[in-house]
């Protein structure tokens, strides 16, 4: 075995236990909620009209959150879903159903709009 292979396995090694490093050791500091706490949050909504239903959410904050809309609307062909402080844009298309996942680190009450600046309802983080 030459000097260059040697090098070039000892890299192929490093890289390897680097990769396994960061999958195993990430997020295991003591303030994260072990895996195994953690409860996805989901719920599903009807666009239907340009109304959504139902128009409020009660979520808890530092827990993901899987948001099912099914829009039955055929126009316009995109209708734009907005929670800016939750910094949430989502494109919703006609005739789809669209998966919204986002992790709300931040309490508090916030508007949705659809389009342009029509309050659709109201998500409270606690």
């Amino acid at each position: 075995m030459d000097i260059i292979s040697f090098w070039k396995m000892v890299a192929g090694v490093a890289f390897v236990a680097a990769v396994f490093w960061y999958f195993y050791f990430r997020g295991r500091s003591g303030h994260r909620v072990p895996r195994e706490e953690r409860k996805l949050q989901q719920f599903e909504s009807k666009l239907k009209n340009g109304v959504l239903e139902p128009v409020e959410y009660d979520i808890t904050c530092n827990l993901p959150v899987q948001w099912l809309i099914h829009r039955f609307d055929t126009e316009p062909d995109d209708e734009i879903l907005e929670i800016n402080e939750l910094e949430i844009y989502e494109l919703l298309p006609a005739g789809h159903t669209t998966v919204i996942a986002f992790y709300p680190e931040q309490k508090g009450k916030f508007k949705i709009v659809l389009g342009t600046e029509r309050t659709a309802g109201v998500m409270r983080v606690g």
